[in-house]
């Protein structure tokens, strides 16, 4: 668990992480190599990119937000 020092998001976070993991649990996740690669990669290129992708389990995150609207996606989320 994420841990936490403030009391009253303790509730929220413990009903939210538990949700949120389940969606994924059956995809692969990146290996610590892959994401000291992509680290590694990011901060010795020339390109103007902020985000990097690692693993099966943020790519399903990402098209579910891309693939929806932002109420359907904050709806899906909330669920």
């Amino acid at each position: 668990m994420i841990q936490n020092t403030i009391d009253d998001y303790n509730t929220a976070l413990s009903a939210f992480v538990p949700k949120f993991t389940k969606r994924t649990e059956h995809l692969p996740k990146a290996s610590a190599e892959q994401v000291a690669e992509t680290i590694y990669g990011a901060a010795t290129d020339e390109l103007p990119q902020l985000r990097y992708v690692i693993g099966e389990d943020a790519l399903f995150y990402i098209d579910l937000k891309n693939k929806n609207s932002e109420a359907d996606f904050l709806r899906l989320m909330q669920a």
